[in-house]
């Protein structure tokens, strides 16, 4: 399955590196960068699978394992059968959280299992006073945030502390309230330690030097007003939660399969609403248009100012997914708040349906903020969430809909339990008649939808509606039809759902048979599964991963040219273009990084002094070879410090050699590039500003003379020349050479410097330098020598990921051990019986 934002790219040998990942390992992508994964236990699973199996089968797991997550919090509120079964369909399937398998934000997928699993363990654990119980709470409140989406797992933090106070009231014992409250607040102390543990590699990650949060505060902006827009893009349009019943009334999504390169999709539609547009947008449209209507421009005027729009236009939105919650669980949602906080008279509820009232009220309200909060900057409510500290870095409040989900599913459970009793009850006594009025109250209200959603169909579901004027205005005038058939298709789904779910509860108003009990529960389910299937299969994305993973004879023959740097030509690195990956999976150091990927801050310094002068960039990059489009091989084949290896072509999604010299693409060698490591008997001691100007010099020899910072100022210089360096080891965390200097020189290795790589000259440690301002140096005495250089894993980074396996593999063995006690004593239990 291929994706936008977590596409199934794995490197050979994925495997080998997967466990220096969790506590820190070198990137050597690019110039190289240190990288950290979240220790996650999912991620271990890696180890049992070949990659691509892996990466579709982590999908399918966290879906099974979100349903069984729902089934476990609504059995600890005895809520079983076919309403925990439909809900945990309802919830797994869900719009927003199963259609971000399109973006591929498989890290959600990771993260919602454990969110619920946490506000499971929150109810428990309070009404049973289970230090256990609440310990797991914070063990899973600490997975979800080392899924790699903390922001969503902070807004399910917040939800599961307001559940866990409502029933600390709620269950607070008429006596002994102290001790009751002390032994709660010790509980909670223990969750809290629990979830710092295993969260501790996510937070040694986001704050280690700042560099995760200074980046999200860079691209917050400076202004209050920049900060703000930020934290707000991707509100929920209040227009667009018509979609929460009428499945992609907008549209599917912004980008279509064909531009991932996936299969596709018959009957994709755009996405034209208003999730993702930019503040000011609008204004901003309509000044470019009135720009275009200037009589008194010029054609190369008009041209300019025609794309600008069209480059706009292209920014109006953006979007990923369906925020679909479903005409079936909001149909039985509905019916549980009528019927359990609504007047008595209509449900005939009995005593005990009293004790539900605090908890449909709960999930009621929870239900409504957070759809409010989804909204965004289009109500004010929001500024609550954004002068929160810490939550006004999270942007795109849309998030919310992941726990309106889990809210809405929860009521849908108890809705359906409910209906299911009504309808035992009605099929047992002749003269029962409770429920009977909200029976008809909720089937009249939901066939009164259907009438209004054929409606709708009848006047949005035409190239002539009155949505056709707004469709031209923003550039899309050309989708007409589309838009208004996908319209049409939308009511009529939820027309047809609404009426399913209408005469389901018109039935069991009318008849009392005992068919009804047995065979109206499964109809539901049946129609609830087929709407899920529906919508949700617009969003998965196949596509034949051969291209990606498969041979590639031209990586082969650039990993035989030894240690060097690749420059991949072929336009600008995208995400998902299959030619990009393939040389990354076959390991060929390509000095460019996708657009989505920001190289360090020094790293796009260097970039920028260079930008007027690639060859020199380059040269001092260590790119030995460059794979190159036919216009740039006409226009480097030219040069003689080029010249052409091979030509290539691609044939059916592969690349194969050919002898075609015309209008093919060719493997260029660089004569003049720097090796990947070489002793200087000459440098040049700069500052780092005279050194920036100094890399682009055309005076400078690079061949002969190394930068470095102005306290390696003695001797400048111990002969001329240079001495080549022998690589005998060059792994992700460690590098080997072997060095023999004819008197005191300068090692310049062409990776990256950072100050977590260690030096040691013959065992004995040496100091480190940048060097040509941003690779490695080190001074080098006379003689032969071994020098090895070794990346240490920041201790924060290295201790977090310790602590944390070491609290997940903890509380494993307690929760075994707690089932083996269970387990016993059902056995006994039942032997006591038996006897």
């Amino acid at each position: 399955m291929v994706s936008l934002d977590s596409a199934p790219f794995y490197i050979k040998d994925y495997q080998k590196v997967l466990g220096d990942s969790f506590s820190g390992i070198w990137n050597s992508f690019g110039l190289g960068a240190p990288y950290q994964t979240f220790f996650h236990p999912h991620r271990l699973l890696a180890w049992l699978m070949p990659s691509s199996a892996y990466h579709d089968f982590t999908y399918l797991f966290d879906t099974a394992l979100l349903a069984c997550a729902m089934v476990f919090f609504l059995r600890g509120r005895s809520i079983t059968g076919w309403p925990a079964l439909a809900a945990a369909l309802g919830l797994s399937f869900s719009g927003y959280t199963f259609t971000l398998i399109s973006a591929g934000h498989r890290v959600t997928f990771d993260m919602m299992p454990y969110a619920v699993f946490m506000l499971a363990f929150i109810d428990r654990g309070i009404r049973s006073e289970s230090l256990y119980q609440l310990a797991m709470a914070g063990l899973c409140a600490g997975i979800g945030m080392s899924s790699g989406s903390p922001d969503k797992m902070i807004l399910f933090g917040l939800l599961g502390a307001a559940y866990g106070l409502v029933i600390l009231i709620r269950e607070r014992p008429a006596e002994q309230v102290g001790k009751y409250v002390a032994r709660l607040l010790g509980g909670a102390a223990l969750a809290g330690i629990i979830f710092a543990m295993m969260s501790a590699g996510t937070y040694t990650y986001l704050f280690s030097k700042g560099e995760v949060v200074e980046r999200r505060d860079k691209m917050r902006g400076d202004t209050p007003e920049q900060k703000w827009a930020y934290a707000t893009n991707w509100s929920l349009p209040p227009s667009d939660a018509l979609e929460f019943i009428a499945p992609c009334v907008y549209g599917v999504e912004s980008t279509s399969p064909e531009q991932i390169g996936a299969k596709p999709i018959k009957g994709f539609v755009p996405y034209w609403g208003k999730l993702g547009m930019p503040m000011r947008w609008k204004a901003e449209f309509n000044r470019i248009k009135g720009l275009a209507s200037n009589p008194n421009l010029t054609p190369e005027q008009k041209q300019q100012v025609n794309t600008a729009l069209g480059q706009l236009a292209g920014q109006l939105n953006y979007r990923q997914h369906t925020v679909y919650l479903g005409v079936i669980p909001i149909g039985f949602a509905f019916f549980a708040i009528l019927y359990f906080i609504g007047p008595a008279s209509w449900s005939n509820r009995d005593e005990a349906a009293k004790t539900w009232r605090w908890f449909v009220w709960f999930w009621l309200i929870a239900l409504i903020l957070c759809i409010l909060f989804s909204f965004g900057r289009y109500t004010p409510l929001y500024k609550i969430i954004y002068n929160l500290p810490v939550v006004n870095r999270i942007r795109a409040p849309v998030k919310f809909i992941h726990l309106v989900e889990v809210c809405l599913n929860i009521l849908f459970a108890l809705g359906l339990a409910t209906w299911i009793q009504l309808l035992v009850l009605r099929s047992k006594e002749a003269t029962a008649t409770a429920g009977k009025k909200l029976l008809l109250i909720t089937g009249s209200t939901c066939l009164a939808l259907a009438g209004l959603m054929l409606l709708l169909l009848l006047v949005y579901g035409s190239t002539n509606g009155p949505l056709a004027d707004y469709w031209n205005s923003i550039g899309r005038g050309a989708y007409a039809k589309a838009f208004a058939n996908q319209m049409a298709g939308s009511f009529g789904h939820a027309s047809l759902l609404f009426l399913v779910t209408g005469i389901a509860f018109m039935i069991s108003w009318k008849s009392q048979k005992s068919w009804t009990a047995r065979v109206l529960p499964i109809v539901v389910i049946a129609a609830l599964s087929l709407d899920l299937i529906s919508v949700s299969q617009r969003y998965i994305r196949t596509k034949d991963l051969a291209s990606w993973n498969g041979p590639n004879p031209v990586a082969d023959q650039i990993n035989t040219y030894g240690l060097q740097r690749t420059s991949y030509r072929l336009g600008a690195p995208q995400k998902h273009d299959w030619r990009w990956f393939s040389f990354l999976h076959h390991r060929v150091a390509l000095l460019e990084q996708p657009g989505n990927i920001r190289p360090p801050e020094e790293q796009i310094v260097f970039a920028q002094a260079l930008q007027k002068n690639a060859l020199r960039y380059w040269q001092l990059t260590n790119t030995g070879t460059v794979i190159a489009p036919p216009q740039l091989v006409t226009q480097l084949g030219a040069s003689p410090s080029f010249e052409v290896d091979r030509y290539f072509q691609e044939v059916n999604g592969r690349y194969a050699f050919t002898d075609n010299a015309k209008n093919t693409f060719a493997l260029l060698k660089y004569k003049d590039a720097l090796p990947k490591a070489l002793l200087y008997y000459t440098w040049e001691p700069l500052n780092e500003a005279s050194t920036l100007k100094r890399l682009a010099a055309p005076g400078w020899n690079p061949k002969q003379t190394v930068l470095v910072p102005p306290e390696i100022n003695t001797p400048g210089s111990t002969g001329t020349g240079t001495e080549p360096v022998e690589v005998t080891r060059y792994e992700f965390n460690i590098i080997e050479l072997i060095a023999t200097a004819r008197t005191e020189a300068v090692l310049l290795l062409n990776d990256a410097y950072h100050t977590s790589w260690q030096v040691t000259i013959d065992d004995q440690p040496a100091e480190l330098f940048r060097a040509n301002h941003i690779m490695r140096g080190v001074r080098v005495p006379a003689g032969a020598h071994t020098i090895r250089m070794e990346y240490q894993r920041p201790k924060a980074t290295l201790n977090g990921f310790r602590i944390s396996l070491t609290v997940f593999l903890a509380m494993m063995g307690v929760s075994l051990l707690q089932g083996v006690r269970a387990w016993n004593k059902s056995t006994n239990s039942a032997s006591s019986n038996a006897s």
